[in-house]
């Protein structure tokens, strides 16, 4: 499934992993090719484990759009922009990251704007997320990194999944990542 969640590979079978480390994440959504529209606001939805992960070292990285990659600057835990997607496609997108630290949800959210009103398009043909018939103009991930307590116990699982939604369709959750 391209939409997934993937993070360290660790060692061995049971995937040991060095809790001294930084954990990075990243989530890949794509508009299916049999799409019947571009998807306008795309939002993914992580939530962490607040017993296992240390939010205050959460840091945002970088998004990609089809063929694009959009660094943030470093040590931001929300982000809120808007970039040109031009000329690729006739919009902007406004970027919205956020982190609830009491909760541990992590969310992305992207929605196509016109560039003269700044408003939701109006055109239910365009948005910032086409089907991916070409395997590339339909994709994009979000990516990110966390430590965890530094008191994590030996043999402690780390398991969490995420959320997409295309518009107003239902959730796709991805596999857990273990």
């Amino acid at each position: 499934d391209p939409n997934n969640k993937i993070g360290l590979a660790g060692q061995g079978g049971l995937r040991w992993i060095n809790t001294d480390k930084v954990f990075s994440y990243v989530i890949n959504f794509e508009n299916a090719d049999s799409a019947t529209a571009a998807a306008q606001i795309v939002t993914i939805t992580d939530t962490l484990d607040t017993q296992v992960y240390d939010l205050n070292t959460l840091e945002l990285k970088f998004f990609t759009l089809a063929d694009s990659l959009y660094k943030l600057p470093k040590g931001l835990q929300s982000y809120d922009g808007i970039i040109d997607l031009r000329p690729r496609l006739p919009m902007y997108v406004n970027v919205e990251v956020d982190l609830d630290s009491v909760e541990g949800i992590l969310t992305w959210k992207f929605t196509a704007l016109d560039t003269i009103t700044l408003e939701l398009l109006n055109d239910p043909i365009l948005g910032l997320l086409p089907p991916n018939v070409d395997g590339v103009s339909g994709t994009g991930s979000v990516f990110y990194t966390i430590l965890p307590y530094e008191n994590t116990q030996t043999g402690t699982t780390f398991s969490n999944l995420a959320s997409i939604v295309f518009d107003m369709e239902a959730a796709i959750i991805t596999d857990p990542w273990i």
